[in-house]
């Protein structure tokens, strides 16, 4: 018994300091980007081209340095595309970021992280400013814009990427035949994973949802991937029409949109990576429509109707209410709707309210691993049917 407890006592001793060298890791991380990004302001005074580097994060690159021996640092010419800067060594990771010919925004070609994912770390594309996400098997793709200034909400996590290939991948489960199939997006943030669903698929109408302080961005986002006849709705919501946020957000702070600048025809044609203007036109062709609008969890006068499929990535979080979000799925649902939530398994408590009021509104809850070129062993998706 004495050796049991000395044991013991020894075991949480080290998950104490394993615990701590996390905290400090991630604190150091955050530093070295708010270093980056000051950098970054100061260099863009100076008007001057700074060679791109994603993966220098203190995590990120204690991982490459354990995987890639100093001796074998390269040069990696696909991070340079457009640029002239200098000839710094870097480890080869492959990212292909491209710079925006007016503005200098840089574009994250994000299939060539799918390539290899030899780093992960929920903010490792952060200081992008749009990414380029090729869907697979079909050649299209979507762009999608990230904004800092409106926290987690405002980027794109693995949990939302997961959660589109995955929705895509099972469609013969929920794909109506008859008629356009009915799809909302609980809790957006930039949209990514409706604005996939809606390009991949045809015949669908997606609603993409989230608090207003999010609408300009997720119009934005709609905007630069569909033409004016497929989006339902263009009209611009305001943050201020909207006082009460609803008793799941209420605890939330508003975050501030701070805008995106117009871009050039030679950004643009860039950026899509067209020839022409009528060539932009037709990547943007689809056979489905989108809209926007603001749904609060709680606010039964947000819910438009019932929909086939409801789908959220990254939503069972400590800071919104699991319960909330779980009566609000219910109440979006039919009799034959489909659920995807994506989640990662880090949040054990809101998870596990999360679990046990699906369980008790719908006959089916499982839990599966999603079907997805990105690779994340922390994510799972809750797939429900059958409304009770």
């Amino acid at each position: 018994m004495m050796i049991y407890r000395h044991q013991s006592i020894e075991d949480l001793m080290n998950r104490g300091a394993y615990l701590r060298s996390l905290r400090e890791m991630a604190l150091a991380d955050e530093a070295e980007r708010e270093k980056e990004n000051l950098l970054e302001a100061e260099m863009n005074m100076l008007d001057v081209k700074v060679q791109p580097l994603e993966s220098s994060s203190i995590v990120n690159m204690q991982f490459l340095e354990a995987n890639f021996p100093k001796e074998k640092k390269i040069v990696d010419a696909s991070l340079t595309t457009g640029n002239t800067s200098s000839d710094r060594s870097l480890f080869n990771t492959d990212d292909k970021v491209d710079y925006l010919p007016k503005s200098n925004l840089r574009v994250l070609r994000y299939g060539s992280y799918l390539a290899h994912q030899r780093y992960s770390d929920d903010y490792k594309h952060s200081n992008i400013a749009i990414i380029d996400f090729q869907l697979a098997g079909s050649g299209k793709k979507v762009l999608v814009e990230q904004q800092r200034s409106l926290g987690k909400g405002g980027l794109l996590w693995d949990a939302g990427v997961m959660l589109a290939e995955h929705v895509i991948s099972d469609a013969d489960t929920w794909h109506v035949k008859d008629r356009p199939t009915k799809i909302v997006e609980l809790g957006a943030g930039i949209g990514f994973a409706g604005l996939a669903v809606a390009k991949a698929l045809s015949n669908t109408e997606v609603n993409i949802t989230d608090l207003p302080e999010l609408m300009p961005l997720i119009q934005r986002n709609i905007s630069r991937n569909f033409t004016s006849s497929d989006i339902l709705n263009e009209d611009e919501i305001k943050v201020s029409d909207f006082k009460d946020r609803g008793e799941a957000a209420a605890d939330i702070p508003i975050c501030k949109d701070s805008g995106f600048e117009d871009l050039s025809e030679d950004d643009l044609l860039a950026l899509y990576e067209a020839a022409t203007s009528a060539d932009i036109e037709r990547i943007k062709q689809s056979n489905s429509v989108v809209n926007a609008s603001v749904l609060r969890w709680g606010v039964k006068e947000d819910y438009k109707e019932e929909y086939d499929v409801v789908m959220g990535g990254d939503v069972i979080v400590d800071f919104y209410c699991p319960q909330s979000l779980a009566e609000t799925i219910h109440d979006l649902c039919g009799s034959n709707s489909h659920v995807y939530i994506s989640c990662k398994t880090r949040m054990d408590e809101p998870i596990a309210i999360f679990d046990k009021a699906m369980r008790s509104l719908f006959s089916v809850v499982t839990k599966v691993k999603p079907l997805s070129r990105r690779r994340n062993e922390q994510v799972l998706i809750y797939y429900a049917t059958g409304k009770i």
